[in-house]
């Protein structure tokens, strides 16, 4: 009657766990469905993609001189001048990886389901 008992629970416990994760999948496929959290993420993720790539740019611009490169951002100041300025970059998967190390992408990439 003890073994029992401990299968009942397990099976439980699987179908309390199954639950929660088919609740998370169809929490994501909301938040994805709802436009303005998708095209604000996907900003974040292009004005990201396009800051590393202008600092690859300045450091390629100075040959590795000792010269300091200017921290200040030059991005488009809508996100709409951001994604025609990005429709130009090649991400290659040297940069990608750069993007892909900085702080808040991993956040991203989960929010968007990548992850």
């Amino acid at each position: 009657s003890f073994g029992l008992f401990n299968v009942v629970v397990a099976i439980f416990i699987e179908n309390v766990l199954a639950g929660a994760r088919a609740n998370e999948q169809v929490m994501k496929k909301h938040r994805l469905r709802d436009q303005s959290f998708f095209a604000t993420k996907m900003t974040e993720l292009v004005a990201i993609i396009m800051k590393v790539h202008q600092d690859r740019q300045h450091e390629e611009a100075n040959d590795g001189s000792d010269r300091e490169v200017s921290s200040r951002s030059n991005l488009p100041a809508t996100p709409q001048e951001l994604l025609i300025e990005a429709a130009g970059v090649e991400i290659t998967p040297a940069l990608f990886e750069e993007v892909r190390q900085r702080d808040g992408v991993a956040e991203i990439f989960s929010d968007l389901a990548l992850a």
